[in-house]
């Protein structure tokens, strides 16, 4: 029923043109996506990933072509073509044009636009998981966050390390696979996890994903804190987390804020950090 409503509107906004698009490509938001040219046939240009032909008229792509690419026929000249086409050597749809005075314009496209041709495709949705964490700061020598020592007369107080930043990459990842949380794989209450390094657990998390099809696709880190500064140290946990993740360092950002000395973190008793993972099922 949408779709056709959809095909109304644009029959009576564009009554001299006939459409013909691939449902492979579902995903067309708005005109940007689409545009419709009087004496032209539009291809747009997500579509030419899997390209089949490029033929060149003064330097100008004239003939892109891709199998069942979503491209429209204008009425006064669908039938000139059918009948004078060899269909054996019609290999994707921009073909039925070679050899015409009609001209394929290549438009911009989305990457949104995803081709779906196996269920595979499908799956390749990204997902997202939200990650926070929180512990008490007490007196020590050095301060360890993202898996970087830092020089700070105070530690994170925790069963473990006590390193917020990568619990909260931990829980981000495991919400955006639906896997639970830290204190399903690392409980509190087993003591023989007493002052395990958090690097490792963020290891065995990060192979766990992979294991189950998924892969992390970008981290969005925010360190709440009144002190320390962190920007001396953000490109150090970035490679650090960069080794243990698998992932570009590009696709890593660490910031930080305050919260104007507000709270048990604005008196400098405790460091906070949240995570938004975006996630891929390979």
């Amino acid at each position: 029923e949408i779709q056709d409503i959809g095909l109304k509107r644009l029959k009576k906004k564009f009554p001299n043109f006939q459409i013909i698009q691939s449902s492979k490509f579902p995903n067309f938001k708005n005109e940007t996506d689409l545009l419709l040219f009087q004496n032209n046939i539009v291809l747009n240009k997500k579509q030419l990933q899997s390209t089949l032909e490029i033929i060149k008229d003064n330097n100008e792509s004239m003939i892109i072509g891709d199998n069942n690419s979503g491209i429209l026929f204008i009425k006064e000249y669908k039938e000139e073509i059918n009948n004078n086409k060899n269909l054996n050597e019609i290999t994707d749809d921009s073909s039925f044009l070679d050899n015409t005075k009609y001209r394929v314009k290549v438009l911009p496209g989305d990457e949104n636009n995803i081709k779906i041709t196996t269920k595979n495709d499908v799956r390749s949705a990204s997902f997202y998981g939200i990650g926070f964490d929180l512990h008490k700061l007490i007196p020590d020598k050095k301060l360890r966050l993202g898996g970087v020592d830092i020089d700070f007369p105070f530690k994170l107080e925790g069963h473990s390390d006590g390193d917020v930043l990568i619990h909260s990459i931990i829980d981000s990842i495991l919400g955006g696979c639906n896997l639970g949380d830290i204190g399903k794989f690392y409980p509190s209450n087993d003591k023989s996890l007493k002052n395990i390094d958090s690097t490792q657990m963020l290891s065995e998390i990060s192979k766990l994903i992979r294991d189950e099809g998924f892969e992390i696709i970008y981290i969005d880190v925010t360190v709440i804190a009144q002190k320390p500064r962190i920007s001396n140290y953000t490109d150090q946990m970035k490679n650090r987390l960069s080794e243990i993740l698998r992932i570009k360092e590009k696709n890593i950002n660490i910031k930080s804020t305050t919260t104007d000395k507000m709270g048990i973190i604005g008196s400098e008793n405790a460091i906070g950090c949240q995570t938004i993972a975006t996630i891929k099922k390979r």
